[in-house]
This record gives C-alpha cells, structure tokens and sequence, in this order.
C-alpha cells in the first residue's frame, strides 16, 4: 500500500536520499510543497497512477485515516439528520 507524506522543498533536498529510499522501499509518495503549493510529486518509477486497492489494503487504508473526535462525531450525526429532516417525507404507493 502506498504511503503519502507532504515534505516542503528545503526538507526534500536536504534529505533527497532519504526520501529515495522510502519511495523505493515503502512505497512512500511525497507531495513536494514551495510555499502553499504543492510543485511536484516524487513517486516510484514503477507506481500506476490511480492504481486501485486490492481488498486485502483496505484494512490497512482505515487505520490510516483520521479518527473523529467525540464532538465531530456527534455534529456529523446532527447533520445527518438535519439534511434527512429536511427532505422531508412524501407518501408513495410503496411506504
């Protein structure tokens, strides 16, 4: 599974042969950053663009994504339920 990391410009010089290594070794990609955009992309030579995940990545996908906290998690409910609320509900020959 690949591994992304953003890395300013001085940071990816600095430690070039680093960052190589985890590109070949860890299938990192670094997002290069000057400023507040990002100017290139270091990827290995033998990444596919998009390439899809295999089921058996998935787990590991999950654990790396964020966690909401309690507060997120109680407001993202409250959304829900507001945007359901505000559809509102017609009766059809099918309820």
């Amino acid at each position: 599974m690949t591994i992304s990391k953003t890395i300013n410009a001085t940071e990816a010089a600095r430690n070039f042969s680093d960052v190589l290594n985890q590109v070949k070794y860890q299938e990192t990609t670094f997002d290069v950053v000057r400023g507040r955009d990002v100017v290139a992309r270091i990827v290995s030579a033998g990444s596919t663009p998009g390439r899809t995940l295999k089921v058996s990545e998935l787990d590991h996908l999950f654990a790396m994504l964020p966690r909401l906290d309690e507060e997120e998690i109680t407001a993202f409910e409250r959304d829900i339920e507001e945007s359901i609320a505000s559809l509102g509900h017609e009766e059809s020959e099918w309820d």
